[in-house]
């Protein structure tokens, strides 16, 4: 069951012209691909490396469930951010599946802003998300969750979130 939600952390949120998101999901056998599309009145990013998610970006969660027994104290997942900066586009890994934090340079993003849209089409090879070796179980179910990050001004006011895991809580 998906729930989506949106939280503001200094105010109203304006409706969708201030901050929402349209998007597609989309896999093979060794990659995640994202086309979204981010309405926002004002884009704002001057953060680089792991301070992305404090300014204008997208921010994901995904987790594999194909692992037996697994729960919340012993789950792992993968955290992700994909922003426009002032040095190109940024694909960062924070949380992960047992692999190192940082920027992922073997996954490919294409952002452009037209008018008040940010375009993201983003190519994430599973091995990035995934510890070494994992194999894609289609037949298997998986966790995802999306934040887009809203700054109107030098830092982060607040966000909008498809299903809950990644802005208010890790999970």
């Amino acid at each position: 069951k998906s729930k989506s939600e949106a939280f503001d952390l200094n105010g109203a949120w304006g409706g969708e012209k201030d901050i929402s998101l349209t998007g597609r999901v989309m896999y093979d056998s060794e990659n995640l691909y994202l086309g979204l599309t981010v309405k926002d009145n004002a884009f704002v990013q001057e953060n680089t490396g792991a301070d992305i998610w404090n300014g204008d970006c997208v921010q994901l969660a995904i987790e594999d469930f194909s692992e037996e027994e697994r729960d919340a104290n012993t789950s792992k997942f993968t955290e992700i951010g994909i922003a426009q900066t002032k040095d190109g586009p940024t694909i960062w890994r924070y949380s992960c599946y047992d692999l190192p934090s940082g920027e992922i340079k073997n996954a490919e993003a294409k952002i452009k802003r037209i008018g008040t849209e940010t375009i993201y089409e983003i190519k994430i090879p599973f091995s990035e998300l995934f510890k070494e070796g994992y194999v894609l179980k289609t037949d298997k179910t998986m966790g995802f969750s999306i934040v887009v990050n809203d700054a109107d001004n030098k830092e982060r006011k607040g966000w909008i979130e498809y299903n809950s895991g990644v802005g208010r809580d890790k999970n």
